[in-house]
């Protein structure tokens, strides 16, 4: 109960601080959101947080920890897979599914979306693991 009453009391006492950060990260939210209206992927708004889920499978993803790594090598940006956040029988759920985050400057965010709009043609197979040993039989 003592986190609720410390809440509790920062709503009562806020002098609009709370506010203007729920203000700040929602504006910063819709500014990626549209950001990615000119890119393949289908962002959805969030209801809070600091995240926008995006589906990335126009852009030839069907696995979102490849896409996470694919697209900083392509475009320059760094998303997170959320299948990482899944029990192993849900994720499938999000396999196609990026995560972006929007606690960034405006600017950065606008880039993000012009880089991930640049994105015209379906990555490349995965090259072969030059690592693995070949299979002799």
């Amino acid at each position: 109960r003592p986190a609720a009453t410390v809440l509790r009391q920062a709503r009562e006492d806020d002098d609009g601080y709370y506010r203007g950060v729920r203000d700040d990260f929602r504006d910063r939210a819709e500014t990626l959101v549209a950001a990615l209206a000119d890119t393949p992927l289908h962002a959805h708004m969030p209801e809070g947080g600091y995240f926008v889920m995006a589906d990335a499978r126009a852009l030839g993803y069907d696995d979102d920890t490849a896409a996470c790594l694919d697209l900083p090598v392509r475009v320059g940006v760094g998303a997170i897979p959320p299948s990482a956040f899944y029990t192993p029988e849900h994720r499938h759920l999000a396999r196609s599914w990026i995560r972006l985050a929007f606690c960034k400057p405006r600017p950065d965010l606008l880039e993000a979306g012009r880089r991930l709009a640049s994105l015209t043609d379906p990555p490349a197979p995965p090259s072969p693991n030059v690592h693995e040993e070949s299979d002799p039989a």
